[in-house]
Formats: C-alpha cells, structure tokens, sequence
C-alpha cells in the first residue's frame, strides 16, 4: 500500500541547485517512490551552527511503496550517492534528505523520528510544505501546516531563491 510522505530536501555545499536537482531525480528513479510536488526553493541563514555558508532548502510530496525505514535508508544512500560525508552535526554539507512526514503516522525508534521533531522550530522547512500542502493535518499537534507557520518560533529571514520548482527531466511514470 502506497503512503503520501513529506521530504525535506536541503543544501548548503557545491553547486546547491544541483544537489537537490539530482536528490530528486534519483528519489523519483527508485521504482519504489513517485515523487509528485516540489515546493519553491528557499533561501535562509545557518541554524546552530553559524560559520558556514547559507542554505537552499525545499520540500517534495512523493507516493512510496517503502517502509519507514526502507524509506529512511534510500534516502541515506541517495545522500552518500551524492557525497555527503556525516563528519559534523548540523555542519555543512552536500545534501540532507529527511522525513517530515510519512503519512498520518507517528514513530519514535531507533534512529528515525517522524514526524521529524525539529519540523516546529524550522520555519525553513514549513514554508515550502505550505507551498506544497498548507492544509495537512500534522498528527502529532492537529494544526495545519498553515497554522504552523504562522504559529513557529523561527524568525528566522527566509526568502524564496527560485520561483522554478525543480523539475523532473526523466520520470519512471
């Protein structure tokens, strides 16, 4: 049975348009995932760790046949197939790919959380999924995404970087 889940796409490294252009692409070539949305790119400032560079982040819709965790590790390998070295916590890198939600569900094991526990505080992340879905019910809190950016600690200055969603070239539809 397929689920609607919520990825939150972001990049900070290289060339960052392409980091999250190909993070796509190979989630969408994984036949076990359909990517459908893809939300404006937005620009922000450094959280926690503030020497480094300025980062793009986004949020894609997809159907996925997967598990939680099979989702979880596919997203893992995508971010390694794109060279992300995990050498320093919320420190600079490539690509990070994570599960903002995955369907209606909650889950706490291990090392995978969703919804992602940090989704409250980063309005970075609440605006491309209110570009994408501003009436999705989190099932932890019942506000609509909506109502959680408006209601978000971040103020945090964030602006769009690209009104272009990124665009799949070569879809397996």
């Amino acid at each position: 049975m397929a689920e609607i889940s919520y990825i939150g796409l972001g990049s900070k490294l290289g060339d960052r348009l392409e980091n999250m252009s190909k993070a796509v692409e190979l989630v969408d070539r994984d036949e076990s995932t359909n990517v459908g949305n893809v939300s404006k790119i937005y620009l922000s400032e450094p959280k926690y760790f503030i020497e480094q560079p300025e980062f793009l982040n986004s949020v894609m819709e997809i159907d996925t046949s997967l598990s939680p965790g099979d989702l979880l590790n596919l997203l893992l390998k995508i971010e390694a197939d794109i060279g992300r070295i995990r050498n320093k916590k919320n420190g600079p890198r490539l690509i990070d790919l994570d599960i903002l939600f995955y369907g209606k569900e909650i889950i706490k094991s291990g090392n995978l959380e969703i919804p992602h526990p940090l989704l409250y505080e980063r309005l970075f992340v609440l605006k491309p999924l209110e570009d994408i879905n501003p009436e999705f019910v989190c099932p932890v809190t019942g506000k609509s995404v909506s109502e959680l950016v408006n209601s978000a600690d971040d103020k945090d200055n964030i602006e769009i970087y690209d009104e272009d969603i990124i665009r799949l070239e070569n879809t397996h539809v």
